[in-house]
């Protein structure tokens, strides 16, 4: 997941995994965040957790999908949320964003993916917005 979802005016309130195994069997699990968000880093640990909690071994993985259920309204903050905290990590995404737009996809990127993974690296974290008035 590469995008920042406020380009688009979006935020998440949910997320949403798809799952398919090697037989080509899919499955899918949803979650609330319990909070509005349009930070990359906190729905895909929601995504990590859901797809740690739910998904049994049987098989081996072939691809996961991570959606998120849109909200554009507004948000109510919440007291027991470091709202210091969390506009911080907005303000750090936006930075990064920032410079992916200035200097390319590859100006910045997590020191996880630096070492030699064995999956395409081109266009793999692009996301396509549904609809006409997003292209």
């Amino acid at each position: 997941m590469a995008i920042s979802y406020g380009v688009h005016g979006l935020s998440a309130q949910g997320v949403k995994i798809t799952v398919k195994d090697n037989t080509l069997f899919h499955k899918q699990y949803q979650a609330q965040l319990g909070f509005v968000t349009q930070s990359p880093m906190e729905i895909a640990i929601k995504a990590r957790n859901m797809f740690e909690d739910n998904y049994r071994w049987d098989t081996h993985v072939r691809a996961v999908a991570v959606r998120f259920n849109p909200q554009n309204t507004p948000q109510q903050l919440d007291i027991f949320i470091d709202n210091v905290k969390k506009e911080k990590q907005e303000q750090l995404d936006d930075a990064v964003e920032n410079i992916r737009g200035r200097f390319g996809e590859r100006a910045t990127r997590a020191a996880t993916l630096l070492g030699d993974l064995k999956i395409p690296g081109q266009g793999v974290n692009e996301v396509i917005m549904p609809g006409i008035m997003y292209r």
